[in-house]
């Protein structure tokens, strides 16, 4: 009886939860020519959140994924190279231009490599993360991935956090692309 009780509680559980990650939508665009098996190591680009809380959530989150996927963190001659841009703010879309160069597009807005870090021109509406790996000695473009969640603006701040490093996860779970 006991069992059948934690079973249904379970299962109710479980239930309750669907609806909650229903609204994570996610995109992945890679270039299928690159051995990823070859990426070691990484750095971050410079930071593109301007809420210290929420980069440091964001940049534990990826760190944690990369990790699990082999690859170290390195702040010199990385392997590859992380860049993100995300809103978390509720209700609006946000625009983000960073730097200039030779840009193309690429089906989620502008986007031009200059130098270790890759430069961004889109709109993301509120609740959206972006995140790009760029290979820095090709100086290309190698992986980007979005994920976009509903995000209700009286959730708690865990609930927040929950969504962002659930996203992360299930942004990389395919990653690295080909194995």
């Amino acid at each position: 009886m006991k069992n059948r009780a934690a079973a249904l509680g379970l299962i109710s559980a479980c239930a309750l939860s669907l609806p909650a990650c229903s609204s994570l939508k996610t995109s992945l665009a890679y270039d299928r020519n690159t051995d990823f098996r070859a990426y070691k190591t990484f750095a971050f680009a410079e930071r593109s959140i301007q809420d210290p809380y929420w980069y440091s959530i964001v940049e534990a989150s990826i760190i944690a994924e990369l990790k699990k996927k082999g690859l170290s963190p390195r702040d010199r001659n990385p392997d590859l190279v992380v860049s993100y841009n995300a809103t978390f703010a509720m209700g609006e879309t946000k625009t983000k231009v960073y730097s200039s160069g030779v840009a193309y597009a690429t089906g989620v807005g502008w986007t031009t490599l200059n130098g270790a870090g890759l430069v961004t021109v889109t709109d993301l509406p509120v609740g959206t993360l972006l995140v790009d790996l760029a290979d820095p000695k090709k100086k290309e473009l190698v992986w980007r991935a979005t994920a976009s969640h509903d995000i209700d603006k009286n959730a708690s701040l865990e609930s927040r956090e929950r969504i962002v490093s659930g996203a992360i996860a299930k942004i990389f779970e395919g990653f690295p692309p080909g194995k």
